[in-house]
């Protein structure tokens, strides 16, 4: 048997936790890279978030594009000194556009992490998975999805929806089809929680107004051809179509109605705007003329320019998106604006507490400017007390801007 002396036992247990440490700090190192945001922010234990995206499959078109916000806000924020002194780090998991992914994935992530909060880039089919898997675990979640009941306290008592209530986005997708005067109008959506919902609004708006609801067609996101449910609208013979969509079944929808002749004019909701046709579409040719549309804040301009917040977020967002579709200016904006009322609600709250930081971020109202939120005046992040008029905008699709936004063509002030 070999003997060791107490002093070189000693000495190798030196050696191995000198090497215990170095091992440590590589995988610190690995375990961080590529992750958004890195600068002189202050010491301490990193301020986790972590982002699941649909970075592949069906939806990676929208998914991909939330990505350059949320990494040009971290780096912001850690050159700034980071949230409650702490540098900010991401971690992103693909959830691969499966509902099914997203919640096996992020229920695990947060399982394995202690992560300051969710900021999610989901297309609309995860988005469910996603908010049960923050509520279960009672961590802050800041993102926004396809699901009519993610601004409900109630039920998603850690969750802050960035986007505008589901109500006041139907009522004034039904406000700018009202405006066009219609005797008839016939319905064109993706057959989901939040389309489903937006289209019983309607029909009650129309019913009141004395408007006659032709025909409502639904289609799954992945359906390829959408000439049987536009055949259908177009024999009713309406004077106007509302069209909810977006990704590639926008395109599907619009070279439908191309195929079949459709003469309606078109109205579209918010994420009809938050896909330019020149991307997606392929071209401007499928856009049925004098096409308009609802537009979220953040994908338009206000009296035709860019505000200075929006242009100084893009100065930071647009070196980040080579290899990324260049898509609507709100997809960008979202989840910038996201970390920045992850850094807001922390500092207000003054710890990183869930509960804390929710009701911080319940504070603003509808003055989300406090923030140093970049989205257009207007934009109301979980106003609980709607105003009496929700302003929006109408976008002319056949005309986009610059940077994948569009004209506005002024304010539309519907009753809340």
């Amino acid at each position: 048997m070999t003997t060791t002396r107490p002093g070189a036992r000693a000495r190798a247990r030196a050696r191995a936790r000198a090497a215990a440490a170095v091992a440590a700090g590589a995988v610190l190192a690995a375990a961080l890279a590529g992750c958004g945001g890195t600068g002189p922010a202050g010491g301490g234990a990193a301020f986790r978030i972590v982002s699941p995206y649909d970075g592949s499959g069906k939806q990676a078109i929208i998914g991909q594009t939330y990505r350059p916000g949320l990494d040009a806000a971290v780096a912001e924020i850690n050159k700034a000194g980071g949230i409650l002194g702490r540098p900010v780090r991401v971690d992103y998991v693909d959830v691969q556009s499966d509902p099914q992914r997203a919640s096996d994935k992020l229920n695990d992530a947060l399982a394995r992490h202690d992560y300051g909060a969710v900021v999610a880039a989901s297309a609309g089919t995860t988005t469910l998975a996603m908010l049960q898997a923050v509520k279960v675990n009672g961590v802050l979640g800041v993102f926004t999805g396809g699901v009519p009941d993610a601004a409900d306290p109630g039920r998603y008592p850690t969750q802050f929806d960035l986007k505008y209530p589901t109500a006041a986005q139907a009522k004034a997708v039904g406000c700018l089809t009202l405006g066009q005067r219609p005797k008839t109008v016939g319905l064109l959506h993706l057959d989901g929680q939040l389309q489903n919902a937006e289209a019983d609004i309607w029909k009650q708006q129309f019913r009141a107004a004395g408007v006659r609801v032709t025909g409502d067609e639904k289609f799954p996101a992945d359906q390829l051809d959408l000439t049987a449910q536009v055949q259908r609208l177009a024999a009713a013979k309406p004077d106007a179509v509302v069209l909810e969509t977006y990704g590639p079944t926008l395109k599907t929808a619009f070279r439908a109605m191309k195929d079949v002749g459709l003469k309606a004019r078109v109205v579209g909701g918010g994420n009809v705007t938050a896909t330019p046709p020149e991307v997606v579409l392929g071209g401007l040719d499928l856009v049925p003329p004098g096409t308009v549309a609802m537009a979220w804040p953040g994908a338009v301009r206000v009296d035709g320019e860019l505000t200075a917040a929006q242009r100084r977020a893009l100065a930071a967002i647009e070196p980040r998106t080579k290899g990324v579709w260049r898509g609507s200016l709100s997809q960008y904006l979202y989840n910038y604006d996201a970390v920045h009322l992850v850094k807001w609600a922390a500092e207000r709250a003054g710890s990183a507490d869930p509960g804390a930081m929710r009701r911080a971020l319940e504070s603003l109202g509808g003055t989300p400017a406090e923030t140093g939120a970049v989205t257009a005046p207007g934009y109301t992040p979980r106003d609980h007390s709607y105003p009496a008029d929700a302003t929006f905008h109408a976008a002319d699709l056949t005309v986009p801007a610059q940077q994948g936004t569009y004209t506005s063509r002024g304010p539309i002030r519907c009753p809340a």
